[in-house]
């Protein structure tokens, strides 16, 4: 009876055992997985006078390959390869020694973005093309929404009534028109004034 006794009770110890076993097992994985899938699908950052895509594919719980598609202007850029997860954190570094600068990444994962930051990677796009960007979720909105944003305009009010002034439309073309703006060094009555232009436009005034 004494060893059926010890046998029952080392069976249910070794019952519970298994049990804790394969929950911490199931928790590990889940948690794995979220961290692959917070990573993984297409981030994007838009601006009216440039855009980039970020698109991720997990490999394993330590490693993504991604590719990063960027345009400013009429100028484009792409770099991709492998990133090394650690964290909320994952690095690619372009160790290729045929260049003479080394490309490096840093990707942040944020609640609901990918913060990346770029180190010597302007041999990768032309004039004025950006990696290191913040990126969201599925589409965003461009991020040049009026006047006041691009430092035209110092406050709403005065942004407002351009917009009552020219109209929605006309307001929206005015925007879009703004890739590159200035302060014009000429003042008539001491008023300030800006004189801006699309980055396309100055590229073919300049053929």
């Amino acid at each position: 009876m004494q060893n059926r006794s010890n046998n029952r009770s080392f069976i249910s110890k070794f019952s519970r055992s298994a049990i804790v076993g394969l929950i911490f097992g199931l928790l590990t994985c889940v948690n794995v997985y979220g961290q692959q899938a917070n990573w993984e699908g297409t981030w994007t950052f838009a601006s009216r006078y440039s855009s980039a895509t970020l698109k991720i594919k997990t490999l394993s719980a330590t490693k993504f390959r991604f590719t990063i598609e960027a345009l400013s202007g009429t100028h484009d850029g792409e770099v991709s390869g492998v990133a090394v997860i650690k964290d909320n954190k994952a690095t690619f570094s372009d160790r290729n020694k045929k260049r003479d600068d080394n490309c490096r990444l840093i990707f942040t994962k944020k609640a609901k973005s990918i913060l990346v930051d770029e180190e010597n990677c302007s041999s990768y796009g032309g004039v004025g093309v950006a990696f290191g960007l913040e990126y969201s979720k599925g589409k965003a909105k461009p991020i040049e929404q009026n006047f006041v944003q691009i430092e035209v305009f110092p406050n709403a009010a005065i942004d407002n009534k351009f917009k009552v002034l020219v109209g929605t439309k006309e307001y929206e073309s005015f925007l879009n028109a703004f890739h590159l703006a200035g302060e014009d060094e000429k003042t008539i009555w001491k008023q300030k004034y800006f004189r801006a232009a699309s980055e396309e436009f100055v590229r073919i005034m300049r053929r």
